[in-house]
């Protein structure tokens, strides 16, 4: 029978060759790395020497590129403030490469003009982690091949490139401050929840300024009306303004050292999550929520080109200011406001296919305006002309009709024509009489054509457009060109009564006005 005193020299015995083999281990793994992980390497500018081991912050070596070759994967390499100017390269590891902030000295800089501040091409993936660092003047910020690392709470600033990815890379992006790049902040990726130049692309991002309080002499904090950090003079401060960037970041990331009150949402930018990120600012009482659970849902793809939109209003909200717009590709997101309203649901009008919009719900109340969240939808493959009947004309709107302009009120028959082009037959005058909603669209030309509610017009592209989707500078087509709006100007008060729309026999439209615009029929 084993007795306690064997099994405690049994104990003792494989404890003592397990410290043996790792030690002999630890000699062996590459670019003076180790292979048991000390957990964490430091690495000072400053006061560092690359000549010391970097397992203490008393013994920290003096570059990034030291630190990262005596690093293992899942070692975290804690970089103190200082400006470091040799290009950093992780060498395929899965380590965390992460900015100190430490009091009046801030935050390290990365600067290595002419060239790469960052670069990853050695296969690096997710649990390769960038953060918390200000990089600025040089050609490029990060440049990353083949590779999929993530990168979040970066200042980057001031660069001729921000970030590059090619040849597969699936970087991912947030919490990231991209402000006054020469050329681009973003070249084959995207970024989410980031201040860009251009935020049409990617979730939750801003092109607002992001206030710095001295970019000039290199202070990047954000500026609050409920305090930020003074270096100068290692105090708490208050602002007259409030950055945007201000939580602002990825809502599923952890504050982390961010001090209270922080929204509980981290900052966008370098010193997001940590002990100097500017306090959350001050707001009026009893704002009303944000609107939430868009339809269609964030992101949703193949989305119905006749598409409503819903929202589930924010609490104590009274009424709905929407924004609407379509993204293009290399022009900034420009939402429209398209009114306010008491009701949760807007109708767009008929999209157009395989192209992504974006819309934003500000709620409303006595106290003020909660900004909502940007959304984002991409519709799909035009399958089918727009629907019809869903409004018509007032009585007094001039149609062409056996050449001549006739009222539409007094149409019976005749075929749709203008010169010599014809569009059918009229087979129906289709009548309602009510209450409607009425807009005259001015046109170029002098003329204007009085719409009750939201017919549809065909535009110089061939894609047909709904009325609210019109604007000043919008190319309608006719059957010898085509000729631009001045304006759309709702009436203010309502059209009472009778309103038409004309049934063509073997065709799908019609012409209306003097200058013989080619909109829908029923």
């Amino acid at each position: 029978m084993a007795t306690k005193s064997n099994v405690m020299k049994i104990a003792a015995i494989l404890i003592f060759f397990a410290v043996f083999a790792g030690s002999a281990t630890a000699q062996e793994s590459g670019f003076g790395g180790r292979a048991i992980a000390w957990d964490y390497i430091y690495v000072d500018a400053v006061h560092g020497n690359d000549n010391n081991e970097g397992s203490t912050p008393g013994t920290a070596f003096a570059t990034i590129r030291k630190g990262i070759e005596a690093a293992v994967d899942g070692d975290t390499v804690l970089v103190y403030p200082g400006i470091y100017q040799d290009e950093i390269n992780f060498l395929g590891k899965a380590l965390v490469v992460q900015g100190v902030v430490l009091g009046a000295a801030g935050i390290p800089v990365l600067e290595n003009p002419d060239d790469y501040a960052v670069s990853f091409y050695n296969g690096e993936g997710p649990d390769s982690v960038l953060k918390n660092f200000i990089i600025k003047n040089n050609f490029m910020a990060i440049f990353i091949a083949g590779s999929s690392p993530t990168l979040s709470n970066l200042t980057i600033v001031d660069n001729l490139f921000g970030i590059e990815a090619s040849d597969g890379s699936d970087p991912d992006i947030s919490n990231i401050i991209f402000w006054n790049n020469i050329y681009s902040d973003l070249f084959g990726c995207q970024a989410q929840y980031s201040r860009l130049s251009d935020a049409s692309e990617g979730r939750g991002n801003i092109d607002i300024d992001p206030l710095f309080v001295d970019p000039d002499n290199g202070d990047y904090h954000l500026r609050s009306n409920r305090g930020r950090y003074w270096p100068e003079h290692d105090v708490w401060v208050l602002d007259r303004l409030t950055s945007p960037c201000l939580d602002g970041g990825d809502p599923n990331a952890e504050v982390l050292e961010e001090p209270i009150p922080n929204g509980n949402r981290i900052n966008m930018g370098a010193y997001g999550g940590t002990a100097q990120a500017s306090l959350s600012p001050y707001e009026p009482t009893g704002l009303p929520s944000q609107a939430f659970n868009p339809s269609p849902a964030d992101g949703d793809v193949e989305v119905d080109l006749n598409v409503i939109l819903r929202w589930i209003p924010g609490g104590n909200a009274s009424s709905h200011d929407v924004y609407f717009g379509r993204g293009i590709p290399g022009q900034p997101l420009a939402l429209v406001f398209m009114g306010n309203q008491t009701g949760n649901l807007f109708d767009p009008g008929m999209l157009a296919a395989n192209t992504t919009y974006f819309w934003r719900i500000d709620e409303v109340n006595a106290n003020g305006k909660r900004t909502g969240v940007l959304w984002k939808f991409t519709t799909g493959a035009s399958t089918a002309p727009p629907p019809k009947g869903r409004t018509c004309f007032v009585a007094e709107t001039d149609v062409w009709v056996d050449g001549a302009l006739v009222s539409i009120s007094k149409v019976a028959q005749g075929q749709i024509n203008c010169g010599e082009k014809s569009f059918g037959k009229v087979q129906e005058v289709q009548e309602h009489q009510g209450t409607f909603e009425c807009y005259d669209v001015l046109l170029k030309s002098g003329n204007s054509i009085g719409v009750a509610g939201n017919h549809y017009f065909l535009t110089e592209s061939g894609q047909w457009l709904a009325l609210r989707n019109l604007k000043a500078g919008t190319k309608l087509q006719t059957p010898k060109g085509s000729i631009g709006i001045t304006s759309v100007t709702k009436r203010p008060a309502p059209y009472i009564g009778n309103v038409y729309n004309l049934n063509i026999a073997g065709s799908d439209r019609y012409l209306v006005g003097k200058d013989a615009i080619i909109v829908r029929d029923y």
